[in-house]
C-alpha cells in the first residue's frame, strides 16, 4: 500500500496528493483524509461514498454524508437518517437514528430523537437510560449530561462514583477535568477534588504538571496535590482591587434581581417600554433605571432597531424556575441584621429562630419552599434518582427534608411520609401531594424505617441538635440520612454558609469528627460517608 502517511488533500480539498502529485485524475467536490484502511470519503454529483487511493469507488451506493473509519465501521448520513457501514458500504445493523458519532472502544454515541445513548456494533444500547448528551468512551470512561450536570458511567452503562458537576471531561492519566459553580478543577477516578482551588480555566495533567488559569489572570503550572511549580504569567496587580469592589457591592445584584421578579418584569418581556409602563405602573424614569441595571447584569436586553426589550439567555433562566422565589428568600437573608456580625462574633453564638420561621405571609413562606425544593433537586435528585430510598415509611425533620420527600414521591410514590418541618407548612404548597405534616414531635410514631435530615441540624446549636437526634433514637428509627455541608480545617469550603448561620439562626456547620461526636451521644454510628458534591455530604447512620 502506498503510503498513507505521505497522502495530502489539496488546497482546493477536490482530490489528494502523494508527495505534491495528483494520486489520480478524476476531480471531486470534496475529499476527507485517507483513513488507515486506504479509504477516504468523498461527495461529487452521484452523492457521498468512499474511495480507494486509485480515485475509483469503494462500492456502488450512494449516501447524504460520509465520514472517516473509526474501528474498521463508518457514520453515514441518508435522507436525514444516520446509520454505520463497513468498508464494502454494507449496513451493520437495521435500525436508523437522528444522529450517530463515530465506534470508540467498539462503542458509539447515538442521538435518538432529542436524547442520547451507546450502541454496540450490533446497534443495540449497552444500557436501558438515554440522557441529554453523552461523549465517546475511553479507557472505559465516559461522559453523560443529564439536567444540566454530568458524571461519568463505565462501559456497562453503570455509574462510576455518580458525583455531579456542572462540566466535566474524559479522563486522562488517572485525572479529569471538572467545573462546578465556583469554577475549574481536577477530580480522582472517586470523583473527589484533587485540592480545594478553583480556577478560570485548567488543562489536562501532562507529566503530572497541569497549566492553569487563575481567576487574577496568572498562568501557572501545578502539580496533582496542587503544589505551584511554575509562574508563567503573574497576576493582574488591579484585578483584585476590581473583585473585591465587586465584592463589596454584590448585595446590589441581589436586590436589583428580587425587584424585577417582584415587578414581574421578567414575565413581561419581550415587550417595548411604553408597554412594560403601561403594565409594572411605575414611574417611567424609574422603571427605566430598574431597566437599565438588570440590563448591565445581562439579564435583559435592549434592541435599538424595534425598541424592544427581551430577556438574554442568562435571564430566561429565572422566570418560572426556582431562581423566581430564590430571589425572594435571598433578598430576605440579605436583609437580615448582618451589621452586627462583627459583635456576634465577639461572644458566645446562641441559637434563635430564622425569620423563615417567623414569616407571617404565606405567599413568602410558599416562596422559601419552592427555592429550598429547587436547591434540593439541583443538589441530590440525581443522587436520589440512581439510589431511590426503597423503605417505605419515612419522616423527615425540617422544610428541606419536606421539599426533598415532596419531590421523591413523583417517582416513588410508595413512600409513606411523616414530616415534621419546624413550622406551618401553607396548604397550598403540598398540593395533591400526600404527606403527613406533623406540628409536634409528640404526634410521631414509633418505628420509621428511616429519618431524613436535610440541611436541617445546621440551623440548630449543638445542645438542640443533640435532642433532635435523641428524640429520633426514642422513635426507634434505626437509620437515618443526613445531608449537611460538612467543613474541614484544610479547605474553605462552607465558610460562607457557616458565617450565614450566625446571622439566620445562631447556629454552625459541623466537621466530621463534630458529627460523629454528637451522633455517638445519641447511640447512633456513622456507617456510610459519601461527598455527593463539593459541598454536600451525605452521612448514613445506624443505631447502635
Amino acid at each position: 500500500m502506498k503510503q498513507l502517511k505521505n497522502i495530502t488533500i489539496s488546497d482546493c480539498a477536490t482530490f489528494h496528493l502523494l508527495d505534491g502529485i495528483p494520486l489520480y485524475s478524476v476531480r471531486f467536490l470534496s475529499v476527507l483524509k485517507f483513513s488507515s484502511i486506504g479509504l477516504a470519503a468523498v461527495q461529487d454529483s452521484s452523492g457521498a461514498y468512499h474511495i480507494k487511493l486509485n480515485g475509483n469507488a469503494a462500492y456502488s451506493k450512494r449516501y447524504d454524508k460520509t465520514y472517516g473509519f473509526y474501528c474498521g465501521l463508518v457514520a453515514v448520513a441518508l435522507n436525514q437518517e444516520y446509520f454505520h457501514i463497513k468498508a464494502d458500504g454494507e449496513r451493520i445493523y437495521p435500525n436508523t437514528f437522528s444522529w450517530v458519532g463515530n465506534f470508540q472502544e467498539d462503542l458509539c454515541v447515538v442521538k435518538d430523537g432529542e436524547r442520547f445513548y451507546h450502541i454496540d456494533k450490533k446497534g443495540y444500547p449497552i444500557y436501558p437510560q438515554k440522557y441529554d448528551y453523552v461523549g465517546d468512551f475511553k479507557d472505559g470512561v465516559a461522559v453523560i449530561y443529564e439536567d444540566g450536570l454530568a458524571t461519568h458511567i463505565n462501559n456497562k452503562g453503570q455509574y462510576l462514583h455518580n458525583k455531579w458537576f456542572e462540566q466535566l471531561d474524559i479522563y486522562h492519566k488517572g485525572y479529569a477535568r471538572a467545573k462546578d459553580d465556583k469554577g475549574w478543577f481536577h477530580i480522582d477516578k472517586q470523583g473527589n477534588a484533587l485540592y480545594p482551588s478553583r480556577y478560570k480555566n485548567i488543562e489536562a495533567f501532562y507529566n503530572e504538571l497541569a497549566k492553569v488559569e487563575t481567576f487574577d489572570d496568572a498562568m501557572l503550572q501545578i502539580t496533582p496535590s496542587n503544589e505551584i511549580v511554575t509562574t508563567i504569567v503573574k497576576s493582574n496587580p488591579y484585578i483584585h482591587n476590581n473583585q473585591l469592589s465587586d465584592d463589596m457591592v454584590g448585595f446590589w445584584k441581589t436586590f436589583v434581581i428580587f425587584t424585577g421578579v417582584k415587578l414581574d418584569i421578567f414575565k413581561h418581556l419581550p415587550s417595548d417600554f411604553a408597554t412594560l409602563k403601561d403594565m409594572i405602573k411605575i414611574p417611567g424614569d424609574n422603571l427605566l433605571r430598574i431597566l437599565r441595571a438588570l440590563w448591565e447584569m445581562q439579564l435583559i436586553t435592549y434592541h435599538p432597531s424595534t425598541g424592544l426589550w427581551s430577556l438574554t439567555e442568562k435571564g430566561r433562566a429565572i422566570p418560572n424556575t426556582f431562581l423566581e422565589p430564590a430571589s425572594i428568600l435571598w433578598a430576605h437573608v440579605a436583609a437580615q441584621n448582618w451589621l452586627q456580625l462583627p459583635e456576634l462574633l465577639k461572644y458566645e453564638i446562641k441559637s434563635h429562630a430564622s425569620f423563615k420561621d417567623m414569616e407571617s405571609d404565606e405567599q413568602n413562606t410558599i416562596a422559601y419552599l419552592n427555592a429550598l425544593e429547587g436547591y434540593a433537586v439541583k443538589d441530590v435528585g440525581h443522587y436520589f434518582k440512581s439510589h431511590p430510598i426503597l423503605d417505605k415509611n419515612i419522616i423527615g425533620f425540617g422544610r428541606t427534608s419536606l421539599c426533598l420527600i415532596k419531590h421523591l414521591l413523583h417517582s416513588t410514590p410508595y413512600i409513606d411520609a411523616t414530616v415534621f418541618p419546624g413550622f406551618n407548612i401553607p396548604k397550598d404548597y403540598l398540593g395533591e401531594i400526600n404527606i403527613k405534616v406533623i406540628n409536634s414531635l409528640g404526634l410521631a410514631r414509633e418505628g420509621y424505617e428511616i429519618g431524613l435530615f436535610f440541611r436541617f441540624l445546621h440551623y440548630l446549636d449543638d445542645k438542640t441538635a443533640l435532642s433532635y437526634l435523641k428524640k429520633a433514637h426514642d422513635l426507634k428509627i434505626k437509620k437515618l440520612i443526613i445531608l449537611e455541608t460538612l467543613i474541614d480545617n484544610e479547605s474553605p469550603i462552607g465558610g460562607l454558609l457557616d458565617i450565614n448561620m450566625i446571622i439566620e439562626t445562631g447556629s454552625k456547620l459541623r466537621t466530621f469528627e463534630e458529627w460523629q461526636k454528637l451522633l455517638s451521644q445519641s447511640n447512633y454510628l456513622v456507617t456510610f460517608k459519601k461527598a455527593i458534591n463539593p459541598y454536600l455530604t451525605l452521612l448514613e447512620v445506624e443505631s447502635k
